[in-house]
């Protein structure tokens, strides 16, 4: 056989829906004679391949011709390819338990299963069962789970199980459940929901994956889906905003917390407690930077607390041949367009990534510890990575090469979940569906001739074992005596250690503190020490004695998390204050990473001076920059102080970044006699590199708190000299017709600190048509920070001169103030600026604006141009497929209308999704998603409406969010970091960043031609 590229879109947080383009990839690979008999497809397969050009291959002859048939467990176990020494076995399968996503195993080695029996999420006929919770047991001990209870029913998409006291919480959106059974008779008649508000948009992006954390909270995945969350039975509550966060909670006080993260299905912690989350493109990503420490400084902009960390491309390798619908797909395509047929090859991408799973057991060989195994349902297998540290987070690096860890030649094999078992191995939860899909992306013929239900009475739960293992005794931890319990806090196998812990925290045993002390200050094991010392924490038995012996151990890892439980001792304490300021020189850089967080508990020089020694030996990491950073709200001054006695760190680029940084808080502070003694500092520094760039992280910071340089170069005569001389050297750069670009755009940065009046007349002349676009955007962008009305007109004046790309940032600056909507409408209404830069949602805001009088000229300028009903749009373009299309054509038309957001190669911005793998898409899904890119948005890439306390408004897609701060990208790929202090309001549009509209721009031969140079691009 041929192999072919073919695409989809799957679920489960398993495929990208960006609101404009799907994407997805599938390989075809030889079957043996063996498979071709099993498979039906096998035929088919051939005859789509070889028919001849023209047909149309989506239309079978029989409903059949398309269709796979299922596998028994037995014969599926046969379809599996492991590595050498390593079998698949089955632990549980249908009748027992159907639809699986999400597992987990108590402390008698109960399993729980959330059954997701609601998917696909679409009407189909006699598809009405909501989601449950199925209880199993191995009642005779070999290792197969064969009774099977009802636990609880009714619970609408069950994605995360954690047990607590006798029970399990339940993640189920928009809920979150404690379910219990008092009775024994394996039916929770405890039913009590905890929380509710959970965001669900769809199903690849709900809250997920309730896992148990060593400071004894339970963590869940909050995905993409957003949602307010409050107590369920307090609906008059102040809700909390889960948009682009993670979440924990607390068993015990109820307290809900969000944290750093959001990606979608996925949520796992390490030995050491580092936490990992994934999505459908992006196998591991690592949460670096933690909220609550970011939340301390409201004036540290955060661009970004996670870290995708995935370094051995995207390539899978998978053995099972790709569903025949599929195929007879992707040859319709190439009907459409013959000389792809031997250029459209590709490998397989990642792009069904579901639950990221660290393998914490005790049974498989040492190289598998801590490795990272990542389900892909799409490609019917499971990835592994080895997690190597790179400085304060990781690189995970492919171990197995040209092969996975374990593939199925199965289509129906789809790895939703993975799980830490109690036997020491690795627990796949196998969905078992003929097609994982979402009906939306597929054509009424296609739909016509498949299953979307078939496989919904299935579902098994297999064991990744060494060969010819024994399945140990199941655990009856609920027995164990205390003294038990902290013993099995030395087992190498992670669950046990957790299950252990958690079962001490429940008992609340005053009489373990003894001996978990011991077990802290004896064992030869660190990580029974670290579960010590946590159990001792939530004991309330941890000592200043036990902290200060951690604080010393040879184990950097246990020093850490030392460090993170003495932080709130630190003040009161000087002998545990001095062992963490000690540690500010540890050799490990993840002992100062967490120094570099804990000491901004405390408020005094010393500290002041650890930190400044930190950001010296870690400049340049912007990751351990941010953390010391975090700590500095009330120590930036002393930490200046510090840094800026080292002259020839001052000069190193990391220095300059670092000091620049600590002047933004500084002016974001303004507190007149720390910026009064910065100044005076500065004078004493011989280096004018040096000073401009403080000058400018201070500048910065005392504009956000409606400040000025200029009024400090007022009152100082000291400021007045560095200020004028720095404003001096900048317009003298821009005064020199062969300055470079850079050095230019540098120079209009310095300008904004300058008054209006000085510096307008030279930024008008930077927007001159023989200035670089980058030059022209920074001067718009500079002046449109100016609050005076006169900057509307200069920017509508220059308007014929500008660059195309700065255009639209033009817009974006008159949009954001009334006088500048009011200049606008005046230049669109005079025909200087055609109404066709401003998008559709900018349209209907205006025809919304609070403000009458603009309101109602928005409607008389743009009523005529609101948009055709998308549905009689599409299917007006849709006789645009049957023209033959042009590639080169098609090009230009992406040139013109889609650069500013999309990237290909190395030309355009990667505003809107990456079309690497776009050529899998149909004609038909690259049409719809093009003429009505709101059909379907993640929130992801939803635009936000941002109004600032000054009045001003920002639009783009939120890509970072932290606890003081977001990060908008926009087209051109500008991106702003705006602080939460600033921001009046955040609105979700609902609508992609992609505008409908673009029928108004290429007519249906440029659609097609446009539509076939996507389909041309190759990876």
């Amino acid at each position: 056989m041929k192999t072919l590229r073919t695409g989809q879109k799957s679920t489960l947080g398993l495929a990208i829906l960006t609101g404009s383009i799907i994407f997805n990839s599938i390989v075809l690979t030889p079957c043996n004679a063996a498979e071709k008999k099993t498979l039906l497809t096998g035929k088919v397969v051939e005859q789509a391949v070889a028919a001849p050009l023209g047909t149309d291959a989506t239309k079978p002859k029989n409903k059949d011709d398309f269709r796979i048939p299922g596998r028994s467990p037995e014969e599926a176990l046969k379809s599996f390819v492991v590595p050498e020494g390593f079998e698949m076995q089955l632990v549980a399968q249908e009748p027992q338990l159907k639809d699986p996503i999400v597992i987990t195993y108590d402390e008698n080695g109960l399993m729980y299963v959330a059954e997701y029996l609601k998917f696909p999420n679409h009407p189909l006929e006699g598809k009405s069962d909501s989601g449950r919770i199925r209880l199993l047991k191995d009642a005779d001990g070999d290792g197969k789970y064969e009774q099977s209870f009802v636990f609880a029913d009714g619970i609408t998409w069950p994605t995360g199980i954690c047990p607590w006291n006798g029970g399990v919480y339940v993640v189920a959106a928009p809920d979150l459940w404690y379910l219990k059974d008092t009775d024994g008779d394996g039916k929770a008649d405890i039913k009590k929901k905890i929380f509710t508000g959970f965001g669900f948009n769809n199903e690849e992006g709900t809250a997920n994956n309730l896992i148990w954390g060593l400071d004894n909270w339970i963590y869940g995945a909050g995905s993409n889906s957003g949602g307010t969350v409050r107590p369920a039975d307090q609906p008059n509550a102040r809700g909390i905003s889960m948009r682009g966060r993670d979440f924990r909670f607390h068993p015990v006080t109820g307290k809900f917390e969000t944290l750093s993260g959001s990606e979608q299905f996925g949520n796992t912690f390490d030995d050491w407690g580092d936490r990992f989350i994934c999505s459908n493109s992006k196998p591991v990503v690592h949460i670096v930077l933690p909220s609550r420490y970011l939340a301390r400084n409201p004036y540290l902009p955060v661009p970004a607390v996670r870290k995708s960390i995935w370094v051995s491309g995207n390539t899978i390798y998978r053995i099972s041949p790709p569903e025949a619908w599929r195929v007879a797909r992707s040859r319709y395509r190439l009907s459409r367009k013959p000389n792809m047929a031997k250029t459209y090859v590709a490998d397989d991408v990642f792009s069904a990534c579901s639950a990221a799973t660290i393998y914490r057991g005790s049974v498989y060989p040492k190289q598998y510890q801590g490795n990272m195994f990542m389900g892909e349902v799409q490609g019917n297998l499971v990835s592994r990575f080895d997690m190597r540290p790179n400085g304060v987070t990781f690189d995970a690096v492919r171990v197995d090469i040209k092969k996975e860890v374990l593939a199925s030649r199965d289509n129906w094999f789809r790895p939703a979940n993975l799980c830490n078992a109690p036997d020491g191995t690795m627990h796949i939860v196998d969905m078992c569906r003929e097609v994982i899909e979402t009906p939306t992306s597929m054509t009424e013929e296609i739909i016509a001739s498949i299953d979307l239900l078939s496989g919904h009475n299935r579902g098994r739960i297999y064991r990744l074992a060494p060969t010819g293992f024994k399945v140990p005794a199941q655990p009856q931890m609920e027995k164990l005596t205390t003294a038990q319990l902290i013993q099995t806090l030395e087992n190498k196998n992670g669950w046990w250690r957790d299950t252990a812990s958690r079962l001490l925290f429940e008992r609340q045993d005053q009489q373990a503190i003894k001996p978990l002390r011991k077990l802290l200050h004896e064992s030869k094991y660190d990580l029974a020490q670290l579960h010590a010392m946590y159990a001792l924490d939530g004991l309330n038995g941890l000592s200043d004695e036990d902290l200060l012996f951690a604080l010393s151990s040879h184990s950097d890892g246990l020093k850490s998390h030392a460090v993170k439980l003495a932080e709130t001792r630190l003040q009161k304490n000087s002998k545990l204050f001095d062992a963490v300021v000690l540690l500010a020189n540890s050799t490990n850089m993840k002992v100062r990473f967490q120094v570099a967080f804990s000491l901004g508990e405390t408020g005094n020089k010393t500290a002041a001076k650890a930190l400044a020694s930190i950001a010296k030996r870690d400049a340049g990491d912007a990751w351990m920059r941010t953390a010391v950073l975090s700590s500095s709200l009330k120590l930036a001054g002393g930490m200046l102080e510090s840094l800026l006695a080292d002259a020839e760190f001052a000069k190193t680029s990391a220095g300059k970044q670092i000091l620049r940084q600590l002047a933004l808080i500084v002016g974001g502070r303004n507190q007149k006699t720390e910026v009064v003694g910065l100044l005076q500092a500065l004078e004493s520094s011989s280096d004018a590199s040096t000073q401009r760039m403080i000058l400018l992280g201070l500048g910065d910071g005392l504009r956000r708190s409606r400040a000025s340089l200029s009024q400090f170069a007022d009152q100082s005569p000291a400021a007045a000299k560095l200020v004028n001389g720095m404003i001096a050297n900048a317009e003298k750069i821009l005064s020199n017709d062969s300055a470079k670009v850079k050095q230019k755009e540098q120079a209009i940065e310095v300008l904004a600190h300058g008054k209006f009046e000085a510096v307008s007349d030279l930024l008008t002349e930077m927007l001159d048509s023989r200035q670089a676009p980058s030059v022209q955007l920074a001067a718009s962008r500079t002046l449109a920070d100016f609050k005076t009305p006169e900057v509307s007109s200069i920017l509508i004046d220059a308007w014929q001169g500008l660059s195309p790309s700065v255009r639209g940032e033009v817009v974006e600056s008159l949009l954001g103030r009334k006088e500048g909507v009011n200049a606008l409408l005046d230049a669109i209404e005079n025909k200087e600026i055609a109404a066709g830069f401003i998008s559709p949602v900018r349209k209907e805001r205006l025809m919304k604006n609070r403000d009458a009088k603009i309101q109602a000229r928005a409607k008389k300028l743009f009523f005529s141009s609101v948009l055709n009903p998308r549905k009689k749009v599409l299917d007006d373009y849709r006789t645009a497929l049957s023209l033959k299309g042009d590639v080169a054509k098609g090009k230009k038309v992406f040139e013109q209308n889609c650069m500013t957001c999309h990237k290909i190669g190395k030309s355009g911005h990667e505003v809107g999704p990456n079309l690497a793998t776009i050529q899998n898409a149909t004609p038909e899904t690259l049409l719809i998603q093009i003429i009505d890119p709101n059909r379907e948005v993640l929130a992801n890439y939803t635009q936000y409406i941002v109004v600032l306390e000054s009045g001003r408004v920002v639009t783009g897609i939120i890509v970072s969010e932290s606890p003081t701060s977001i990060t908008l990208k926009r087209a051109e790929d500008v991106k702003e970091t705006i602080l939460r202090q600033n921001i009046d309001e955040i609105t979700g549009t609902g609508k992609s960043l992609m505008p409908e509209g673009m029928e108004q721009k290429i007519n249906k031969q440029q659609m097609q031609d446009l539509i076939t140079f996507l389909q041309g691009l190759k990876k």
